[in-house]
């Protein structure tokens, strides 16, 4: 991964949160993380083309770039020019350019998530009690 950017939000608090649910359902990724004050937030791709998700101890070399940039800590980051994104262009014959999809970075307590986008996400809370965003 070559430059980093957080991302930051009015609903992104400054300390990492738990990770609560991925779903991925008709084409939109949402991923919803719950606060230290038990708020749920939700980070929704509406044109996600890939993701990932590990647990922290199976994503040490990660963990390890981030802090080189001292990054850990933040819960949403852009890796434009990583790997992923290139790995994923060659996977695809280069159909997909790097250059024109995302790479974002999610953080929690104990998982890090890897989405590639062609945009970015739409933030929002959950209600307690409500039903996730619609699709």
């Amino acid at each position: 991964m070559k430059n980093y950017r957080i991302l930051t939000h009015t609903l992104l608090p400054s300390r990492l949160c738990e990770f609560s649910e991925l779903t991925d359902l008709y084409g939109t990724l949402n991923i919803a993380i719950t606060t230290q004050t038990d708020n749920e937030i939700s980070i929704k791709f509406d044109d996600y083309l890939f993701y990932s998700k590990q647990d922290e101890g199976d994503a040490l070399k990660t963990l390890k770039e981030l802090k080189k940039f001292d990054l850990l800590g933040n819960t949403l980051i852009r890796a434009d020019g990583s790997t992923l994104l290139r790995w994923f262009s060659r996977e695809t014959f280069s159909i997909r350019n790097s250059r024109v999809m995302q790479h974002y970075i999610i953080l929690t307590n104990n998982d890090i998530i890897n989405v590639l986008s062609l945009s970015e996400p739409e933030i929002s809370e959950v209600k307690k009690g409500a039903v996730a965003p619609p699709l």
